[in-house]
């Protein structure tokens, strides 16, 4: 799977039960069990709740891991972000 992610981007993938917007200005959203598969479970591959998600670097590290996307989300990811690329300083 990480082959096939962007190079000049962020890339958010989510748990099947993520509530993300497709519309992050940083990153490309991609969903488990939509837009990629594995024969593995999601909390089997990542140890996350099916509602969390993985925050890709574009070479491929990760950057962040959240436990859960729901409530609040947009926000703990706008501050992720800034603090990834010093927006702010």
């Amino acid at each position: 799977m990480l082959r096939c992610l962007p190079v000049d981007r962020f890339s958010l993938l989510c748990g099947p039960e993520a509530e993300v917007s497709n519309d992050l200005e940083d990153c490309s959203v991609f969903t488990f069990g939509q837009d990629f598969e594995d024969q593995q479970d999601w909390q089997s591959l990542t140890g996350l709740p099916d509602s969390g998600a993985l925050l890709i670097r574009p070479d491929g590290h990760i950057a962040a891991r959240f436990d859960d996307t729901r409530a609040g989300f947009g926000a703990v990811i706008s501050t992720v972000f800034e603090q990834l690329l010093a927006k702010g300083a």
